[in-house]
């Protein structure tokens, strides 16, 4: 009989532990799926909901030292000499709203951009430093970029703030940029480009809300990071 007892015994201990290497199993297939839905969705959150990261954009063919780089403020262009891009500190002289809000710099190859941007409700918008940039996602409706160029939209769907490279020594600036101590802004768009706009009534808003600004990124779909709608060829360049 307590050999029986035993052999029961020891048939339950086996049943158990055959169950509980099951139960193991189980729990390290659920972790690994897990652990690849977790993957899944970082790699979602850094496309769609980051709020910080670095452009890096390229020109794709050297410069002749001496040639003079063109950047167009919607459809008119200013034109600087190449060593001006090149100095330590960049070039920043192109908009003045009682100070310089952006910065450009060339570094062999490399575009780096600099700005600080507010919409008109002085709310911040978008900070970029050399590059690295942070965005104020309360206060942005859409943004995108790729190597070439980068948008940002604020809440009431218009461009703060685009810049692009369309050739290599052209570059194109759109965007809305106040200073509410001033009641000014300058404004870059498909119209051309106001240095001095006052604002600060219905009137000017309304305005705002009706310039046209060049789209440049594409934003629907499963694949609309980085997607462009525009390249060139809305700017004439001669």
């Amino acid at each position: 009989m307590a050999n029986n007892e035993d052999s029961a015994q020891k048939n339950r201990i086996e049943r158990l532990e055959i169950s509980d290497s099951i139960l193991t199993n189980d729990i390290q297939e659920l972790t690994q799926e897990s652990h690849e839905l977790i993957n899944k969705l970082d790699i979602k959150t850094d496309h769609e909901f980051a709020v910080t990261g670095e452009f890096v954009f390229d020109f794709d063919k050297p410069f002749n030292e001496d040639e003079d780089v063109r950047v167009f403020f919607g459809s008119m262009s200013i034109s600087a000499p190449l060593s001006d891009f090149r100095k330590i500190n960049g070039i920043s002289r192109f908009i003045s709203i009682g100070y310089n809000p952006l910065r450009f710099k060339i570094i062999g190859q490399k575009l780096l951009v600099s700005c600080k941007i507010y919409d008109t409700s002085d709310n911040f918008i978008v900070e970029i430093i050399d590059n690295k940039w942070r965005v104020n996602k309360n206060a942005v409706s859409k943004f995108n970029f790729d190597n070439k160029g980068f948008e940002v939209f604020d809440n009431k769907g218009r461009v703060s703030i685009s810049v692009t490279i369309i050739e290599d020594n052209v570059l194109l600036v759109q965007g809305i940029f106040p200073n509410r101590k001033y009641k000014s802004m300058a404004i870059a768009s498909a119209f051309g480009y106001s240095p001095n706009e006052s604002f600060g009534s219905s009137e000017d808003e309304y305005r705002l809300d009706t310039t046209t600004f060049y789209q440049l990124f594409n934003y629907t779909g499963n694949k609309w990071h980085g997607e462009r709608i525009f390249y060139r060829g809305l700017i004439k360049i001669k």
